[in-house]
Order: C-alpha cells, then sequence, then structure tokens
C-alpha cells in the first residue's frame, strides 16, 4: 500500500513538472500584500524569448469602521514576469516588474449642519487617496495538474497621490471641499508577498 502511495505522488511529481511549460494561462484567487485579497490572471506568452508572462491584479471590498464611517480599499496592478526555468534549469521559478495603485476611499454619513431655520441638514463627507507603487518580486510555482500554487515576496516603493480631498454635500444641495497638499510626504517601501491558488490550462 506505502509504495503505491509513492509511486503515486511520484508520477503526479512528473506529470506536473513535464505539464508546466503547456498551462500558459493562470486564474488565481490572490491574498497578500499590496493584494490583500483579490483576483489574478497571467498569460505566458509564446515569444523567442522563453517565459515571459504578463500580469494582471485586482481586487476591491470595504470596511464598516462604525455606524456611519466605512472605508473602501481598491487594488489594480499590472506588469511582468520572466520564468527562470530556460535560465536556471529548475521550472516554476520567476522574477518580476510591476506597478499598482492601492486606493482608500472614505465615506462618512455622520455629517450635519443647520440652516437658517435651525433645522438639522444632513451630509455625506468623502474622502480619497491612493498610493502609487513600484514592485520587485521573485517567486516561485507550482502547477499540479490543472491546480496552480504560486508564492512571491519582493519590495515597493510608494508614491501618496499629491492632493487628499474631502468633500461634503449635503441634501439641501449645498457642498463643502477641502484640499490637502501631500507633497511633502516622502517615498516610502517595504517588503510585499502573496500567496495564490487557481486553476491553470
Amino acid at each position: 500500500m506505502t509504495k503505491k502511495i509513492l509511486y503515486s505522488i511520484l508520477f503526479v511529481m512528473i506529470t506536473c513538472q513535464a505539464g508546466y511549460g503547456e498551462k500558459l494561462f493562470r486564474g488565481e484567487l490572490k491574498v497578500g500584500m499590496p493584494n490583500l485579497l483579490g483576483f489574478s490572471a497571467e498569460y505566458q506568452l509564446d515569444l523567442p524569448m522563453p517565459g515571459v508572462a504578463p500580469y494582471v491584479d485586482f481586487s476591491t471590498f470595504s470596511l464598516d469602521l462604525d455606524e456611519t464611517v466605512s472605508l473602501g480599499i481598491s487594488y489594480v496592478g499590472f506588469g511582468g514576469k520572466l520564468y527562470l526555468d530556460e535560465f536556471i534549469g529548475k521550472p516554476g521559478y520567476f522574477a518580476g516588474l510591476g506597478f499598482g495603485r492601492l486606493g482608500f476611499n472614505l465615506t462618512d454619513n455622520g455629517y450635519f449642519k443647520y440652516d437658517d431655520n435651525y433645522n438639522e441638514v444632513k451630509g455625506e463627507g468623502k474622502a480619497s487617496i491612493a498610493v502609487n507603487l513600484l514592485q520587485l518580486k521573485i517567486g516561485k510555482r507550482w502547477i499540479l495538474g490543472p491546480v496552480t500554487i504560486a508564492i512571491e515576496t519582493g519590495y515597493s516603493l510608494g508614491k501618496l497621490d499629491d492632493e487628499l480631498t474631502i468633500e461634503i454635500n449635503y441634501e439641501d444641495g449645498t457642498s463643502e471641499r477641502e484640499t490637502e497638499s501631500t507633497e511633502d510626504i516622502p517615498l516610502g517601501g517595504g517588503m510585499i508577498g502573496t500567496v495564490s491558488i487557481g486553476v491553470a490550462f
């Protein structure tokens, strides 16, 4: 029984490694930073230089911070990976360069003011800002039949938008708008890392 299990595992490993290059499209669920929780897709191109795969990442969701305030977080990224099979003789390892935009949208329904007759007028405040990212990454991908699993890590440089805009719209049609400059906030950087699982075909 033990031998059958070992032979089966060995057969699956050989099959997966032999079929690695044939699985050109990968669609995945991706968890990590800066993607948070979202989707990713890549396609390995048939080029004279082997192993080039453009990719896109996408995620969006919202969190209720309290009774009136919610935070929306979105991420869009794109770039390219170079699989190093032909260069190092080991399948699945890759290096990548990408760009991304991590956005934050804050909504507060708790604003109010009083009109000339001292009646309360409700308002909704919105503030938004995003971080633009340059990413360098390395990783490893396994393709197990139709299933693909990948881990990646790297370093990202980020810069905030030049302005933070806060806008309040009231039910009577009036509005207030305020803009704060963020140009003096320096470029920052930090480690990134994700884990993804999906399908390959």
